[in-house]
């Protein structure tokens, strides 16, 4: 005679089975391990990894691209959240840099790369904080900055560079110098709307609230409310001058 299994039995052997198979299936799972790049805007280089538990304590090595090679500049210690600030002296103009962090058997880490970032530097070795720098931070931060071309100067008389976000969308003003950069923005009104220009004042009505902020010779417009996006423009370029 056939013993019956009772339905409780049939449905706890089923699950058995399962939670098998769905172990088997996450542990042949890769670990992806991501490294990020970006200017800071004092001219520091941030570099971040994740994830956090396989990577604090690594040690990450700035390699610059030289005659189609990449040669190692400097290398930095990860801190306790992976991340590392850090300051280097490069030739006048512009390099490209990247990131590496090393493959650990014993971390269970593999090796990393990031994209590979433009930054111009000083006469002095200093690295420039510009548009370029602006958006890979950002974008370091998580947003897309998907550029969707320019908008002519009619808003602070140099062409705004549109970048789209799911978060809404970003305007990079780069002007020749600092001082320009200050004075524009000085003719911003508070709440981000009114723009002066001589003796005329125009008013803007955006498509979500203003927020604008200056650092150095740049200036950048975001339009939304995204708490990651605007913390992410604040820590980048101090705090807002005008908007809601």
């Amino acid at each position: 005679m056939t013993p019956k299994l009772r339905l409780p039995a049939i449905a706890a052997a089923v699950a058995g089975i399962l939670a098998i198979a769905g172990a088997g299936h996450a542990g042949s799972q890769k670990l992806v391990v991501r490294a990020t790049l970006s200017v800071e805007a004092r001219g520091a280089l941030l570099v971040k990894v994740t994830p956090i538990r396989v990577s604090r304590g690594a040690r990450a090595h700035l390699q610059r691209r030289i005659d189609g090679a990449w040669r190692t500049t400097t290398s930095v210690t990860l801190d306790r959240v992976a991340s590392a600030r850090f300051r280097v002296r490069l030739p006048a103009g512009s390099s490209v840099l990247r990131a590496f962090v090393p493959a650990s058997r014993r971390a269970g880490r593999p090796a990393a790369f990031s994209r590979p970032l433009t930054v111009r530097a000083a006469p002095g070795g200093a690295v420039v904080f510009d548009r370029g720098a602006l958006v890979a931070a950002l974008r370091a931060a998580g947003l897309a900055m998907t550029a969707r071309g320019t908008i002519d100067g009619d808003v602070l008389g140099v062409p705004a560079y549109n970048y789209e976000n799911r978060e809404g969308p970003v305007q990079v003003f780069e002007f020749a110098t600092e001082e320009r950069a200050r004075a524009a923005a000085g003719r911003v009104s508070k709440d981000g709307h009114n723009i002066a220009s001589g003796d005329r004042i125009s008013h803007y009505d955006w498509i979500a609230p203003p927020h604008w902020f200056r650092r150095g010779h740049l200036v950048a417009l975001y339009l939304g409310t995204d708490a990651t996006a605007l913390t992410a423009l604040r820590r980048i370029m101090g705090e807002q001058f005008a908007g809601r």
